[in-house]
């Protein structure tokens, strides 16, 4: 494969291609119930400065986080979850979002995402003509736009 110039955008997986990179996997787990009858919320929240946080998908919660509850653990770019997380994030659901109410687990997945000693995305080029667009800090859907376009006007100007 050849190509005038190349742009490095696997996120997390960035070091294993620029090893002086500043990226620290951190594995986030997430699950989905199935289907509920009369879901009392809609739209997407944040508890516990942003460790937890869960969305309505139609009339099935999904939810995800609980990093803070073993941070060595999912500092990680292992692509399985654990228990432990799982279970926590089944008795947030429990405890705050579903009490008194049966509900069941229809999927559990992971995602990797890139961390760092700054929280900011790094844009920016490796080379004269190797530039990288990585480290989203768990934002990739909401800064994915800005920092494409950032690495778009960087790669322009060589």
């Amino acid at each position: 494969m050849r190509a005038r110039q190349l742009l490095i955008c696997t996120n997390a997986f960035a070091q294993q291609l620029v090893p002086a990179i500043d990226i620290v996997p951190n594995r986030g787990q997430v699950l989905v119930t199935g289907p509920l009858n009369h879901l009392s919320f809609k739209g997407t929240f944040h508890f516990d400065k942003g460790f937890y946080y869960f969305r309505n998908l139609g009339d099935r919660i999904l939810i995800g986080g609980a990093r803070h509850k073993a941070f060595g653990e999912e500092n990680t770019s292992d692509m399985q979850t654990t228990e432990l997380i799982q279970q926590e994030l089944e008795r947030f659901i429990r405890e705050y979002l579903l009490p008194k109410t049966t509900f069941t687990i229809t999927d559990r997945w992971t995602g990797i995402m890139a961390m760092g000693v700054n929280k900011s995305p790094i844009v920016e080029a490796i080379s004269k003509n190797v530039f990288c667009c990585v480290r989203m800090s768990g934002m990739g859907v909401a800064l994915s736009p800005v920092v494409a376009q950032q690495a778009v006007n960087l790669m322009n100007k060589r």
